[in-house]
């Protein structure tokens, strides 16, 4: 107990903040953007679709190349890389009102978020295997904690003007770079001398590690039906956009809730035993979701959903970390965000297809995927990977 309670070094601590503050600062603008490009400045659908994609596809593409690209130069470059082009993009939010200018600040957002990313988990996946566990909770409840107060300091901030959220999440960005420039020496990871090619071929070697995103990229596509299906569902029952608001504020909070609770259980248990629980947790969530068509209903499963996803998040993080073993984490944590995306990208597609039919059948898949999902993370094991890893360094294999 008391090794659990000892502090973690103010370094990391300042670094958990950012991500709070970079997260808030994301959802201060997310969500209001799509209202202020189509609604204040006129755009059609498709610019405005082209402008916000410009961010998915660089935030989610680019993640492998800046990951590796930190391997070699030190991810604590590309921390400060990202944060500073993100803050370039969120101001060009509020600064530009013309198509190409907010494309750039677009894809500046999306860039900032590719490099900032993997050298925040990379710098995390460095540290101790006991402290590495709580720094993945607290980074989860810094992020939910963005998450639920960024669009409300939005909403604050947008009595005074449209463009004042972007621009004060562009400044909070550049305070960020300043306060951890003062801390820079601390930020340290290992480094490698390997061409890329070397080190892909290294990530790509390792089996168990590539059964893993691909696993975790099913629950990814599962996992988008919170923001895909569950929404639908919200309108289908009450006829009324305004009331999906409510699913998310209980997921924000009860996320940030549960974690505190949740700590010691992740001091205790292996990070793939913990996605195994909360998977069967948010497939228990799925096929309950259809059983009344009632908001209140639905809130109170997405608070167990919730309780599934926080048990999922930052163990899917822990064990990438486990699976790294501290080589080349840029670029597994790169691939494992690839991963994401493509899970996510094949989940909006087919929970929009599948909620056509209104009926029961689109929670009994998405029940029957996570439960499938599940039995193949069960047959995974990080410590067998490591052990595969350490023969192969020793018969050169």
């Amino acid at each position: 107990m008391k090794e659990y309670q000892e502090k973690l070094p103010i370094h990391i601590k300042i670094l958990i903040v950012s991500a709070f503050l970079m997260n808030a600062g994301t959802f201060m603008v997310s969500p209001f953007l799509v209202v202020y490009l189509s609604i204040t400045l006129k755009f059609t659908p498709i610019e405005v679709g082209t402008i916000i994609s410009a961010n998915l596809i660089c935030g989610r593409a680019l993640p492998i190349v800046t990951g590796l690209l930190g391997d070699r130069i030190s991810h604590r470059i590309t921390l400060f890389i990202g944060i500073a082009i993100r803050a370039a993009g969120f101001i060009g939010y509020g600064v530009f009102t013309d198509f190409w200018g907010l494309i750039c600040a677009s894809a500046l957002t999306g860039i900032g978020g590719a490099f900032y990313d993997p050298s925040v988990t990379s710098i995390f996946a460095t540290q101790d295997a006991k402290n590495r566990k709580r720094i993945f909770t607290y980074l989860n409840q810094a992020l939910n904690a963005g998450a639920v107060l960024g669009p409300l300091f939005a909403a604050l901030l947008l009595g005074i003007d449209a463009t004042t959220p972007f621009i004060i999440s562009g400044l909070v960005l550049v305070c960020i770079f300043v306060t951890l420039f003062m801390f820079n020496k601390h930020f340290k990871t290992q480094t490698t001398t390997n061409n890329v090619l070397k080190s892909i071929k290294e990530i790509i070697g390792n089996k168990a590690y590539l059964k893993y995103i691909s696993a975790m990229m099913l629950f990814w596509a599962m996992f988008a039906q919170l923001t895909i299906s569950i929404p639908i569902h919200v309108f289908n029952i009450t006829q009324n956009e305004k009331y999906i608001s409510f699913i998310f504020i209980a997921n924000g909070i009860t996320g940030l809730i549960f974690m505190f609770f949740l700590r010691k259980y992740f001091e205790k248990h292996e990070a793939l035993h913990l996605i195994k629980i909360g998977m069967l947790i948010c497939a228990a969530s799925f096929i309950l979701i259809p059983l009344t068509h009632s908001l209140v209903w639905l809130v109170l499963i997405i608070v167990v959903f919730t309780l599934g996803e926080t048990l999922i998040l930052p163990s899917s993080d822990m064990a990438v970390a486990d699976y790294c073993q501290g080589n080349n984490t840029g670029g597994y944590f790169g691939l494992f965000e690839f991963s994401f995306a493509g899970g996510t990208l094949i989940g909006n597609y087919a929970g929009m297809w599948l909620m056509e039919m209104d009926s029961i059948y689109p929670w009994v898949i998405y029940c029957g995927i996570t439960c499938f999902t599940c039995w193949l993370i069960s047959r995974l094991n990080t410590k067998q990977n490591v052990a595969s890893l350490n023969m192969e360094k020793e018969t050169g294999v």
